[in-house]
C-alpha cells in the first residue's frame, strides 16, 4: 500500500540557482528539524560525490536511525529522486518497508515552483491509518516547514 505526501514552495529564484541550494544535501540538517513525532535529520553525508543517479547518501536521523538513500535522478535544474533504501528502525520498520522522494523545479513568471513528493510503502493495510495520521499530521508537515525555511534562506 502507498502513501502519498506533497509540499510545495515558490522562490524568486531561478531554477539553476535553487536545484543547487536544494540539492545540497550537507546543508538540508539545517532546515529539517522534525516536527511532532518526526525526528530532526542530524546528517548527511555523500558518499562517492558528486551526486549522480547511483550515488549513496547517509543520512543520520535524531531518533538514532542511519538511513541509507541512493539517487536515482540527478537532472538539474529540474528533478531529483531518490529511494530509502535501508536503515528503517522501530516505530518507522513496523509500518514502512521503503519510500522514494521526487523534487521537482518548474519555472514560474519570476522565480521557481518547488514541488516535493514522498510515496511511502506501507507494510499492510492494519498499520495504514497509523501510518497516515503519523505521516499526513507529523512528515507532510515537517516536509511543508523544511520548504518554507529554504524559500526564505534562497530569497534572503
Amino acid at each position: 500500500m502507498k502513501l502519498e505526501l506533497f509540499a510545495t514552495a515558490r522562490t524568486a529564484r531561478d531554477p539553476g540557482p535553487a536545484f543547487e541550494f536544494v540539492t545540497d544535501s550537507p546543508q538540508f540538517p539545517r532546515f529539517f528539524p522534525g516536527n511532532l513525532l518526526i525526528p530532526a535529520v542530524e546528517q548527511v553525508e555523500v558518499l562517492d560525490p558528486p551526486q549522480r543517479p547511483g550515488t549513496i547518501r547517509k543520512v543520520r536521523v535524531a531518533d538514532g536511525s542511519l538511513v541509507t538513500e541512493r539517487v536515482d535522478v540527478f537532472d538539474a535544474p529540474t528533478e531529483h529522486a531518490y529511494s530509502l533504501i535501508d536503515g528503517f528502525r522501530p516505530p518507522s520498520s513496523w509500518l514502512f518497508s521503503g519510500a522514494q522522494a521526487r523534487w521537482r523545479l518548474r519555472p514560474e513568471r519570476n522565480g521557481t515552483r518547488i514541488d516535493w513528493y514522498y510515496t511511502y510503502h506501507v507494510r499492510n493495510a492494519l498499520v495504514y491509518p497509523l501510518a497516515w495520521l503519523v505521516m499526513k499530521l507529523g512528515f507532510q508537515r515537517a516536509m511543508q516547514d523544511c520548504l518554507q525555511r529554504m524559500v526564505r534562506e534562497l530569497d534572503s
